[in-house]
């Protein structure tokens, strides 16, 4: 296994090569049989460092790569590879930085890049949405779900002893939390129908948007599998404050003001931990 250090000298040494005056390097391959020159040498060397780098983002972001397809995802890899070739080193630091890439779209001035990705992704005769936020809406849904995916576990106590908790009245001021990773968002995308034909490897379809905004919550369930569902105003309200500040006494009054009686924000709590989504009562 390589060292920290050894890494870091070896993207650094990437970082020098790309977009620089090579000759010097060239000068000093010796080409094995079979190779033409020094120049098809280094030029296979970087082709593979660079696979290599992106090969996470390729199992990171499944639903923007759906979305655009295989070739303009690939070009759009390059294109950040260009920016920050090599760095960071770890996968979720990479994903963190090209996902950010995605929101400076707009101001970038590769014209040509952009209506690439624009004409890339498909939508219903007639739409005027605007392609770029289908496609950071994909690739938030990806990032999210990984960061679902890799949060440490918060969860201590099985769904049937928090179920015992919740109508425990000593536990009235428990401060209910969700799993850490768990995302709350708003988006005009059916992100579940999204992953969904992601997830079967559907052909590419156009992206239907939606008359309003519709909530969602992503989390990771007890047997480690990524959930994207589609939840109410008033469950993601009350999500919300979930947040280790709120106790159950103060989501029955928030459950109040939305119309809920007593017993029902109590039967939704009880859901929520059922759904995997509630998974731990902070004393």
């Amino acid at each position: 296994m390589k060292s920290k250090e050894l890494l870091h000298l070896q993207q650094q040494f990437l970082k020098a090569l790309h977009g620089s005056d090579k000759s010097w390097l060239l000068n000093n391959i010796v080409p094995a049989n079979g190779f033409a020159n020094s120049a098809e040498v280094l030029d296979i060397y970087l082709s593979r460092a660079q696979s290599r780098t992106l090969a996470p983002l390729h199992n990171i972001f499944k639903t923007l790569r759906w979305l655009l397809g295989e070739n303009t995802f690939n070009h759009l890899l390059s294109h950040f590879y260009a920016q920050a070739p090599g760095e960071p080193l770890d996968p979720q630091a990479l994903a963190a930085e090209f996902a950010g890439l995605l929101f400076t779209l707009e101001l970038s001035k590769n014209n040509n890049l952009k209506e690439e990705l624009f004409n890339a992704v498909l939508q219903p005769a007639g739409a005027t949405f605007n392609p770029l936020h289908i496609i950071i809406a994909s690739a938030l849904l990806d990032w999210e779900c990984s960061r679902a995916l890799l949060a440490p576990r918060r969860r201590l106590l099985c769904q049937e002893e928090l179920q015992r908790l919740l109508l425990h009245r000593s536990h009235l001021w428990a401060r209910p939390r969700l799993e850490r990773g768990t995302v709350i968002c708003s988006s005009l995308i059916n992100l579940v129908a999204l992953r969904e034909v992601t997830k079967q490897k559907a052909p590419r379809q156009a992206v239907k948007i939606l008359d309003k905004p519709q909530k969602y919550i992503i989390f990771a369930n007890s047997s480690q599998n990524v959930c994207v569902e589609s939840i109410s105003d008033t469950t993601a309200q009350l999500l919300q404050n979930c947040d280790g500040t709120h106790t159950i006494a103060s989501l029955l009054q928030e459950g109040f003001t939305h119309g809920l009686k007593h017993s029902e924000t109590i039967s939704l709590i009880s859901h929520l931990v059922n759904q995997d989504i509630i998974v731990y009562f902070q004393s």
